[in-house]
């Protein structure tokens, strides 16, 4: 954001000699925004020195601790050319809410920094009221789509087309889908359909493959590294180094609600043929390739339509080899684009020749209300968490005749890490594509296995070993018991 020059404050506080004044506050911002399933307007948090106007600080962060929040800004400022990149603090700082400077209080103090009240400044009220203007028209205009009227259209029926068939319900993402154009026509794309953790839907689009697999080392590096709330400096820094991993550009076509999306966004995509009956809309991106992230450019959109089109054709044609994992699959599809007929060869490769084999995963389930029952389980890293489910209903004489879930977080009910097995069309992440070796576990890992949602039969489960070697028995195998397991049901 600009730095603007302010003149002095109504409270005459200056600079002098080695003291340094800051004025801040924090502000809900005029834009609203999803994260784990919740929709809010998320707060800024500005400090600026009191002498220039220059902003030294700022975070966005969810709404709930203002004062955190404004002190969290605080403590890992914006760098100051010329200056060292960890400035010393301000001995005084200058807010305009008596009820924030409370809460800052008990925080600044031991810090040794003196809180100074003053009326609303106008300078400083229009340093906000700026930001937030070009917040309000980077979020309705950042996704409209600059693109001719015949390039749009077909992207959008492509992109409904993806929506409807939902590939993400029985495809997994790995391996990706090769998609080859006949030759001079499009590039060659290998699409990851996204969906399977329930996180994001819709499909990435990678130029190589060697930008794919990029992408599934930064996930298992970075998973659980950034904190909830950053300085808008460190994301950017660490956005800047996802970008420049990939080589090639990378394409993504996602799908979020409806009324998250700015209004003329919505009314471009009706326009262009989305139908308006559909709680969700497409947004569409490109990144990478030593280019600044953006939106797609009307050659790339045509690639992508291509490529979303032969995806959802081949998908649809052979869903069942796709669900059962009956691989290598191989086909030729025809797509029209431009009154045209364009083929497509799009194939799914079997295992990989030169990918380490299997390993064993071995875990100790225990009883929680029963904690000298436990039983000792192996299974093979190419299995997934139904597999150890039925393990576990073996091991402890369950019938296998309620809902389960497992959470790997080791929290009861935290939908962001659970795992079950829906009912019919229920939402939630899939036991049964949730193979071992993607899961990132490590020994001495635990997390949580509920079974029968009514009595919630709780059990601990501890990850004991892994990389052990498998023979050429069946698996999941028990290879422990200890205690005798109570009775299902009691009397």
């Amino acid at each position: 954001m600009p730095r603007r020059k302010l003149p002095k404050t109504p409270t005459s506080i200056r600079q002098g000699g080695r003291e340094l004044v800051l004025m801040g506050d924090v502000r809900q911002a005029p834009i609203e925004v999803r994260e784990d399933g919740r929709v809010f307007s998320p707060v800024v948090a500005l400090w600026v020195r009191a002498d220039d106007g220059y902003v030294v600080g700022q975070l966005v962060d969810k709404p709930g601790h203002p004062a955190q929040t404004l002190v969290q800004a605080l403590l890992a400022p914006i760098p100051v050319p010329g200056q060292p990149q960890a400035a010393a603090l301000p001995s005084r700082v200058v807010l305009f809410n008596e009820e924030l400077a409370k809460q800052a209080e008990p925080i600044l103090a031991p810090l040794n920094i003196e809180i100074t009240i003053s009326p609303p400044f106008e300078p400083f009220e229009d340093l906000f009221a700026n930001l937030f203007a070009q917040l309000e028209q980077s979020h309705e205009a950042g996704s409209m789509l600059d693109l001719p009227d015949d390039i749009l259209r077909p992207l959008i029926s492509a992109a409904e087309r993806l929506w409807r068939a939902k590939p993400w319900e029985y495809t997994f993402d790995y391996p990706p889908f090769a998609l080859m154009p006949g030759q001079g026509i499009a590039r060659p794309l290998y699409a990851c359909v996204l969906g399977a953790e329930e996180e994001v839907f819709g499909v990435a689009l990678y130029t190589s493959i060697e930008d794919f697999e990029t992408t599934l080392m930064i996930g298992e590096s970075a998973t659980g590294l950034l904190p909830e709330a950053v300085p808008l400096s460190a994301l950017e820094e660490a956005a800047a180094g996802v970008m420049g991993a990939f080589r090639g550009r990378v394409f993504l076509v996602s799908f979020g609600p409806k009324d998250e999306a700015p209004p003329a966004y919505r009314e471009q995509l009706a326009q262009c043929g989305w139908s308006r009956r559909l709680r969700t809309v497409p947004t569409f991106a490109a990144m990478g390739g030593g280019q600044e992230p953006g939106l797609l450019s009307a050659e790339e959109a045509t690639e992508v339509t291509i490529a979303v089109d032969s995806l959802v054709t081949f998908c649809q044609r052979h869903r069942k080899q796709i669900a059962d994992e009956e691989l290598p699959i191989r086909d030729a599809v025809d797509v029209s684009l431009a009154e045209r007929i364009v083929r497509v060869d799009v194939s799914v490769p079997g295992e990989d020749p030169t990918a380490p084999p299997a390993t064993v995963f071995r875990f100790k389930v225990s009883l929680t209300y029963q904690k000298d029952v436990w039983r000792t389980i192996d299974v093979r890293s190419d299995q997934n968490l139904e597999d150890l489910h039925y393990a576990i209903q073996d091991a402890f004489g369950w019938d296998d005749d309620h809902l389960y879930a497992f959470f790997l977080s080791g929290k009861a009910w935290d939908v962001s890490t659970e795992y079950i097995r829906p009912e019919g069309r229920e939402p939630g992440q899939r036991s049964a594509r949730a193979r071992l070796d993607r899961l990132g576990l490590r020994p001495r890992k635990r997390f949580l296995y509920i079974f029968d949602f009514g009595d919630e039969r709780r059990h601990h489960i501890r990850v004991e070993k892994t990389g052990l070697t498998p023979d050429k028995g069946e698996y999941p195998r028990i290879v422990e018991e200890h205690g005798e397991a109570p009775p299902q049901y009691s009397d």
